[in-house]
């Protein structure tokens, strides 16, 4: 009993932080171009289309602090400290290769693939979150909604 309500309620604590991360998101991916000039003026054009690139790093925050009270939960610091690390690096590399050639665009293409490997690939290849991960998918309603882990 105690497990189901566990399950329950983090599927309704990713789900949750899901949500907030797109209605955060979307408003500033479509009006971020528009907004940051309004704000800071036309010298800081450019920036607005970054900042509307760099809102998926605010979802990836959301689902990763939802993850981290699971890490927290069960005990796996060491996988935490794992992604973290994997992921950083993943970003830093990928940032000497995409700076050079995409300029800003590249630092932002590198972030989001530092949390690629942070919040997926680490736990994929992770026997003791990859049951995590795809629970988080279901709840997040990728996969068959109705189905329990």
């Amino acid at each position: 009993k105690s497990l189901e309500i566990y399950k329950s309620k983090l599927r309704n604590y990713y789900t949750f932080m899901f949500y907030i991360g797109i209605i955060l998101a979307i408003p500033v991916f479509f009006l971020g171009d528009k907004l940051i000039p309004i704000v800071f003026g036309q010298n800081y054009l450019l920036a607005g289309s970054l900042f509307s690139l760099s809102v998926f790093r605010l979802l990836s925050a959301n689902l990763s602090l939802a993850k981290g009270t699971y890490y927290l939960t069960e005990g796996l610091f060491k996988h935490a400290l794992y992604c973290y690390v994997f992921g950083g690096a993943a970003c830093i590399l990928i940032n000497f290769v995409f700076i050079p050639k995409f300029g800003s665009i590249g630092a932002i293409l590198g972030n989001i693939a530092g949390f690629i490997v942070t919040f997926i690939i680490v736990d994929l290849f992770n026997s003791k979150t990859r049951t995590n991960f795809i629970f988080m998918l279901k709840s997040l309603a990728f996969i068959n909604k109705g189905s329990e882990n």
